[in-house]
């Protein structure tokens, strides 16, 4: 108080200490030039995930016993075969699991956006072998509103009861073709959003900002 009522003091104030933002000791974290990017490093250091929000990963199914996953997969379903085994080895859907919640700080792989404790709920709605058209790995849009309704606990005839709702979908999906809108689709969304479970989709690969090409981006 004695310094700030000196006009020639501009402020005065206890010295803070600082940390280096936390970084984590996965090996392949120096390639996820994305994440560093946009600030996750800072942001760990606030929060790295809780075991309370789980993420309905929508895809063509989880490498479910990959070590990056340990201790964080709820029991999903495979849409496609009507079963209860979501696993696949085709690597799409493992890859969008880890960017949001892979074990960080492990020395292990990579680390998710999430590192600690999120909960991961794998959905398979995509045919891995391209049997359903014949060499392309597709899914049917009703599919995926079926898939997206399950995981925001919706009852869905054929499958299991959600034990709980996800807090957020992902539904990193795209369509080839014109479609602005997919009316099946937008329904589910606005659902599943009505049930508070979060939404996110892709806005397509085409390295432009053309977002008509995502599945779900006039949703």
């Amino acid at each position: 108080r004695t310094l700030l009522e000196d006009p020639s003091v501009a402020f005065a104030h206890p010295d803070v200490r600082l940390e280096p933002a936390s970084v984590p000791d996965d090996p392949l974290w120096s390639v996820q030039w994305n994440l560093a990017d946009f600030g996750v490093p800072q942001a760990w250091t606030v929060e790295r995930g809780r075991d309370t929000v789980t993420i309905a990963v929508i895809d063509d199914g989880i490498d479910v016993d990959h070590p990056d996953f340990a201790g964080r997969m709820v029991a999903g379903w495979d849409l496609h075969d009507g079963d209860d085994d979501p696993a696949s080895d085709v690597g799409h859907g493992s890859h969008v699991a880890a960017i949001a919640a892979a074990n960080g700080f492990d020395g292990i792989g990579v680390s998710g956006v999430a590192p600690s404790a999120v909960r991961i709920l794998p959905i398979k709605v995509f045919d891995d072998a391209g049997r359903d058209t014949g060499g392309s790995i597709t899914a049917s849009a009703e599919r995926v509103a079926k898939a997206l309704a399950w995981a925001s606990g919706a009852p869905v005839a054929g499958l299991p009861t959600l034990a709980a709702p996800a807090n957020i979908a992902n539904l990193s999906l795209v369509v080839n073709g014109a479609y602005t809108s997919i009316p099946v689709l937008d329904r589910a969304i606005r659902d599943a959003r009505a049930r508070g479970t979060l939404v996110l989709a892709a806005a397509g690969n085409a390295f432009s900002n053309n977002a008509d090409r995502g599945i779900l981006a006039h949703a």
